[in-house]
């Protein structure tokens, strides 16, 4: 699903997970998702050979106002696995 450059900042800077004595670890977290990814709309696509860009506009709540948030998310192809994500979506 994640490039292999985003999967180890998911990890290393986003998560925090960290290893030790051959262990991997990771401090506790909790998320909140207001994002109402059903009602997501595409509103533009950029291809330019191994990378996608993808323009989204997705309502999000926050408190009782619910607010259209416009994202780009990147994709890139990889040999091996075929499109991967390459952007942090949250």
């Amino acid at each position: 699903m994640y490039s292999s450059q985003l999967s180890e900042k998911i990890y290393t800077d986003t998560l925090e997970f960290y290893s030790e004595n051959g262990y991997v670890y990771q401090p506790n977290f909790e998320f909140i998702y207001t994002k109402d990814w059903n009602k997501a709309n595409i509103k533009r696509i950029n291809n330019k050979g191994d990378v996608a860009v993808v323009i989204v506009e997705v309502p999000e709540e926050i408190g009782e106002e619910c607010i259209q948030c416009i994202l780009s998310i990147e994709f890139i192809y990889e040999k091996a696995d075929g499109w991967k994500l390459n952007s942090l979506i949250y």
